[in-house]
């Protein structure tokens, strides 16, 4: 995972971030980023984020989503949706601006999860609200 700071004055302070992954409406999995959180300085990106979902929970698809999963299983991959809610403090330069904000990142991601579907995994801009 990739986080990416273009403004040129204002730095980011990542608190804590809680990831959600999503299967056609139905949540599956879940997952956070905290401890020490990270700064994101102006211009620069942190690409050293991993996150793991096991997907262990019971997911109860109906008639369509059901119907959607046999073509994606066909097709070998799958569409998943992660949100992020991201707790964040702006600095400018050395001072911390003191406003925390939460906000919203939505992704839509294909994920190839077969050994027949020559796709690899692409990459995927997300939506910040």
């Amino acid at each position: 995972m990739t986080f990416r700071n273009p403004n040129p004055r204002i730095g980011i302070y990542y608190h804590k971030i809680d990831i959600n992954a999503i299967y056609h409406g139905k949540q599956f999995g879940s997952n956070k980023i905290d401890g020490n959180g990270f700064y994101l300085g102006h211009k620069s990106e942190n690409n050293n984020m991993s996150v793991v979902f096991k997907g262990e929970e019971f997911v109860a698809l109906g008639s369509f989503e059901k119907s959607r999963y046999d073509l994606e299983k066909i097709d070998g991959v799958y569409e998943i949706e992660l949100i992020l809610r991201v707790h964040i403090e702006y600095m400018h330069f050395v001072v911390k601006l003191g406003k925390f904000d939460e906000c919203r990142v939505e992704c839509g991601l294909k994920v190839p999860l077969s050994k027949v579907s020559p796709r690899r995994f692409e990459r995927t801009k997300c939506r910040v609200r």
